[in-house]
């Protein structure tokens, strides 16, 4: 009986194949997946999953990703103004939803705008520029009408229409699971952690139980162009530069401000970190150990392009580059780190003598992509951020269910160019097609497609002792996660 199975799934992913090559022969950029589906057989029927992967070939008929990566490219525009502040489209969505009566004036005043002005990428900007091309602007009113920078915020302002929710721990599954059965719907989740530790990101589910993608950048490391991609060769370089993998320029910045503060005459700067001790920097002891300080100071001052890199490949070899999460690994996995990890914090929160662990920086590491700016392991969690005047934690998240279908021509082709034309600097054509996520690879835009790398069908990356099955084909999971060293509230 199991041979029969075997052979009848066989007939129908060649009869399935020999569609998707006449789809592809009129269509150049679905013929690689053709090719990747063919190189993947044995395995996909070896694992008894032929016919997702057969239906996970309407990727090349899915516009929602195209339409992301090629904004993508312009994640630097559309994300944060550093050298005006607010004078960018989510200043402006905060500003004009407090002066707009009504959603219709609120949206013909944003599209009457080029507010597009960013000059860095930020992780809350690029969640809010990706959320509004799967849910246009009308859909985001409501948060921006009723905008706090947290669920205490709101909650003290007996606010009734803030748009995010408590996910912290084992909150955070039990909301998925009210949104695992809303067939073709897309759902939208906005995540940020909020208090003493900042990232902003979001996730997406895929109609028809299909699977999740991950959408992120990060303040001061990469952009969201770099996510998505394939290949980051290249990427690298200086962040006032306009490249997309960048080193710790502002965090150097911000950790020399503290040194000026906290330290003597003999060390004046991070390049004097070897002398850093209780002797020379005496009031360095309330954020903690003074050897431990000493060590993250000099991880700060070294971090460079191949630390840079391997930081961003562990959570990008898992889920980035527009690869597609199965519902059971996005959920054994990804959630539960981010559940265990979120419970860690808010205990850390809690307690001034809970350190920030290794176990912590790992699990962050493997979903951020980038090291947590005022935490390193050994100190304790909440010295840095308490100084700074943060306090308590929460991981919150909106969530939005938007159509599903593929759309090539149609609502979120119109969002995106709504998003485009709000650029100031160059006019950009969003192009309406095919073509499947990750359509562009490298700074030098060379040719490739999502297929490749994690996202290939039956595709194993491993992290943190476990081993993830990212990916059918290529229907893209992307993490749009994104973190800021200071608080990027979208």
């Amino acid at each position: 009986m199991t041979f029969v199975k075997l052979v009848f799934s066989t007939v129908l992913l060649l009869a399935s194949l020999a569609d998707l090559t006449r789809a592809a022969l009129a269509d150049d950029q679905c013929l690689s997946v053709v090719v990747q589906v063919c190189t993947n057989c044995f395995t996909l029927l070896v694992r008894r999953r032929v016919l997702q992967a057969v239906f996970s070939s309407v990727l090349c008929l899915s516009s929602f990703s195209t339409h992301i990566f090629q904004l993508a490219k312009h994640d630097r525009l559309l994300s944060q103004n550093l050298e005006v502040a607010e004078d960018d489209r989510v200043g402006r969505k905060k500003l004009v939803a407090t002066e707009a009566a009504t959603v219709d004036a609120w949206v013909e005043t944003l599209t009457s705008e080029k507010n597009n002005k960013g000059t860095i990428f930020s992780c809350g900007y690029s969640s809010a520029w990706v959320g509004e091309v799967f849910t246009g602007l009308e859909a985001q009113f409501p948060e921006y009408q009723n905008y706090f920078p947290d669920l205490p915020a709101a909650v003290e302002a007996a606010s009734d229409g803030y748009a995010y929710v408590d996910a912290t721990g084992d909150k955070l599954l039990p909301l998925f699971e009210a949104n695992s059965d809303v067939g073709d719907k897309r759902v939208i989740y906005r995540f940020k952690h909020t208090g003493m530790i900042d990232h902003v990101w979001l996730v997406e589910q895929l109609p028809n139980d299909a699977g999740f993608r991950v959408y992120q950048s990060y303040n001061g490391a990469y952009s969201l162009h770099a996510w998505l991609s394939t290949n980051v060769d290249g990427m690298y370089g200086p962040d006032d530069e306009g490249y997309d993998l960048v080193d710790f320029e502002r965090v150097r910045a911000s950790f020399n401000g503290v040194v000026g503060m906290m330290c003597n005459n003999t060390v004046t700067s991070l390049e004097d970190a070897e002398m850093i001790s209780t002797t020379t920097c005496p009031d360095m002891a309330v954020i903690g150990p003074i050897d431990i300080v000493k060590e993250w100071a000099l991880y700060v001052q070294n971090y460079d392009e191949a630390e840079m890199t391997a930081n961003f490949k562990k959570s990008w070899d898992l889920y980035g580059k527009g690869m597609t999460i199965s519902p059971d690994d996005f959920k054994a996995g990804y959630l539960a780190d981010l559940g265990q990890l979120s419970a860690s914090i808010k205990t850390a929160s809690a307690d001034p003598s809970v350190e920030w662990s290794e176990e912590m920086h790992a699990l962050w590491l493997e979903l951020f992509a980038s090291p947590s700016p005022m935490n390193w392991p050994g100190i304790p969690f909440a010295s840095f951020p308490a100084s700074t005047g943060l306090q308590g934690y929460q991981l919150e998240v909106s969530i939005v269910q938007a159509e599903g279908g593929t759309d090539a021509t149609g609502t979120c082709c119109k969002n995106a160019q709504i998003l485009a034309d709000a650029i100031p600097s160059e006019a950009v054509v969003i192009e309406c097609g095919t073509e499947p996520l990750g359509g562009e690879e490298g700074a030098n835009g060379s040719a490739g497609n999502a297929t490749s790398s994690g996202s290939a069908g039956g595709t194993t990356t491993s992290g943190a002792g476990r081993v993830h099955y990212s990916g059918w084909l290529s229907y893209g999971l992307v993490v749009t996660a994104v973190f800021g060293m200071t608080a990027s509230f979208a």
